[in-house]
């Protein structure tokens, strides 16, 4: 049973190479492995239940009768809704400043701009959740790899990271749970200075990547990665993978 009070740390203490099934916990709690944990609200997919964290309260209300992976792709495919709809609002609106713009209307044009900017925002924040939770739905399908770089020089411990990386990459894009990467850098503690170089390096590419992926596209990249909250020694890297249908084979019957 969970406590009436939340506990004051919440830790990543169950990663997903160990449960598929559940992201995240709370610390130093245990619970039944038949829950799901939502933080504030946010999905994270379990079993059976759901676990409604609203702080400083914890209820439990049961949810057996319908699997939670469709609660969870039901919830992201309105988010995606969301996103487009306050994107197309954000077009309209830029495509009336630009005409502010051109009968000289400054003040309008501002306005204008700046409402637009803040739905691209909105729009963004949608889409973002809307990926959390499709990872949610398809989390029990997917694969997990791993990579030891610690030991090796930073330059050869970044080719094969980003030699591996790129393969995974083509991987998860026909694999509806996507990948998750766990990259062990190390810490740093026989490095130079103690600088953690390698796990610089990672995250640095990443960084990168992203920023070169929102350039291009003008969306973000659907990438994420942190390092790992029980050692900080590895990046845990998480590639989306397509959707249920992009992964069905296509229907050859007349």
């Amino acid at each position: 049973m969970l406590p009436a009070a939340l506990p004051a740390s919440v830790q990543n203490l169950v990663r997903p190479a160990d449960w598929p099934a559940i992201h995240y916990c709370l610390s130093p709690v245990d619970f039944d492995t038949d829950h799901m944990i939502a933080e504030l609200g946010t999905l994270y997919v379990g079993l059976w239940h759901c676990v409604t964290v609203a702080v400083p309260a914890v209820a439990v209300r049961p949810a057996a009768a319908v699997p939670l992976c469709l609660f969870a792709r039901a919830a992201a495919d309105k988010l995606y809704t969301k996103s487009r709809t306050l994107n197309q609002g954000a077009i309209v609106l830029m495509t009336a400043a630009q005409a502010m713009l051109a009968e000289h209307d400054e003040e309008g044009y501002r306005e204008k701009k700046a409402a637009a900017e803040q739905l691209r925002a909105e729009s963004r924040a949608a889409f973002d959740e809307a990926q959390r939770l499709s990872w949610s739905a398809n989390n029990k399908a997917q694969q997990t790899w791993q990579v030891d770089l610690h030991g090796l020089g930073t330059s050869v411990a970044l080719r094969k990271f980003v030699s591996q990386f790129s393969g995974l990459e083509a991987m998860a894009s026909g694999h509806p749970g996507g990948v998750l990467y766990q990259v062990i850098t190390g810490k740093g503690k026989h490095s130079e200075d103690n600088v953690p170089k390698i796990k610089l390096g990672v995250m640095q590419y990443l960084m990168e990547r992203g920023e070169a992926v929102m350039e291009e596209t003008g969306r973000p990249w659907g990438v994420s990665w942190q390092v790992d909250p029980c050692n900080e020694g590895v990046v845990n890297v998480y590639i989306p993978g397509c959707s249920e249908e992009e992964a069905e084979p296509a229907d050859s019957s007349a």
